[in-house]
């Protein structure tokens, strides 16, 4: 019998325990904090192409990933941690995040179109045969801005011409008709 009054006595602490706040609701990490200000920092340095490319959320989980975390439960220990992770652990928290930013750039098993989903795929798919039956060419994306400069260049000298006229629906652009 004693066994059992355990074992309900077990039951009600496990459910007590999960109506307790997590410890994220307790305290704050604050080298995420940190870490937030440094890719902010240092992505203002990059380009907007180079910024394309990349996700915050990868940069930090690798930066975090890197470093000790600090937290605190109050305003005064916040303060204190705070302080100390700047001392403490600026240098590396810098070099983490910028390891992050080169990682992430140049991580072999992830391409740019990452976050496409498949629907987007397939219009850009179509949207690059379109362009190939205009241009009349067999092109993938990596030539597509050298042979549209070409195409334009023959066409300012009367060597190209759209075989088409169904290319262009002028309905939708009343301000192109004459």
């Amino acid at each position: 019998m004693k066994a059992r009054e355990k074992g309900s006595s077990d039951r009600l602490s496990v459910h007590q325990s999960a109506q307790k706040p997590r410890p994220s609701q307790l305290s704050d990490n604050l080298t995420e904090q940190l870490v937030q200000v440094e890719i902010d920092r240092q992505f203002a340095a990059l380009s907007d192409n180079v910024r394309l490319f990349l996700r915050r959320a990868d940069i930090m989980s690798y930066a975090l990933n890197r470093l000790p975390a600090f937290y605190a439960t109050t305003n005064r220990g916040r303060q204190r941690q705070v302080e100390q992770a700047y001392d403490r652990l600026y240098p590396q928290m810098e070099t983490a995040v910028r390891q992050a930013i080169a990682a992430v750039l140049h991580d072999p098993l992830k391409t740019s179109n990452d976050l496409w989903q498949p629907q987007d795929q397939t219009k850009a798919a179509q949207v690059l045969l379109e362009l190939n039956n205009l241009l009349q060419t067999d092109c993938g994306w990596e030539d597509l801005t050298m042979v549209v400069k070409y195409r334009l260049l023959q066409a300012a000298r009367g060597e190209f011409y759209v075989n088409s006229v169904e290319f262009m629906d002028w309905e939708h652009y009343p301000l192109h008709q004459k």
